[in-house]
């Protein structure tokens, strides 16, 4: 290959790159509410929706679940895919701070983090969590829902700073 081809070659890849990255994602404001369709769920706590043909990723507010190379990892995608992809959703942006914007969100009249919490499929976030998340990831503990199944459960904060 010449270096011309190689030059051009790499432009492309770049601006394929850039151009995923979402514009109006840079735009969010806290309290911003709008409409979406989720088209994707990127791991357990984490979804890709579209608005105005934009698409923005954002993590579920309150709740951290299972990194996707950790024990439950998958089934906590699977189950958020379950209840929340090709649905229309309520986006409220709780906080943009940070590279994904943290966001409130409702699919089917359910807010989704309280869904992962009730199901066992994540952890209450230390910071973000309110007491009635904390109280639902404490009832699914006792209960030995989802990812309290396990003997021992690591907390995916805890995960990734090991890794």
């Amino acid at each position: 290959m010449s270096r011309s081809t190689i030059g051009l070659v790499l432009g492309a890849l770049a601006f394929i790159a850039l151009s995923t990255i979402p514009a109006s994602a840079a735009n969010l404001t806290e309290n911003q509410t709008f409409t979406a369709t989720c088209i994707g769920v990127i791991d357990g706590d984490t979804i890709l929706v579209e608005h105005e043909g934009t698409e923005i990723t954002l993590n579920l507010v309150g709740v951290d679940a299972p990194e996707l190379d950790q024990e439950w990892g998958h089934k906590a995608q699977r189950f958020l895919r379950s209840v929340a992809r090709k649905q229309t959703v309520e986006v409220t942006i709780v906080c943009t701070d940070g590279d994904t914007p943290l966001a409130r969100v409702e699919s089917r009249g359910q807010d989704l983090s309280t869904v992962l919490a009730r199901s066992g499929m994540a952890w209450a976030c230390d910071k973000t969590a309110d007491a009635a998340l904390q109280d639902l990831c404490d009832r699914a503990r006792e209960a030995r829902a989802g990812l309290w199944s396990q003997d021992a459960p690591i907390k995916p904060a805890d995960f990734r700073s090991a890794a």
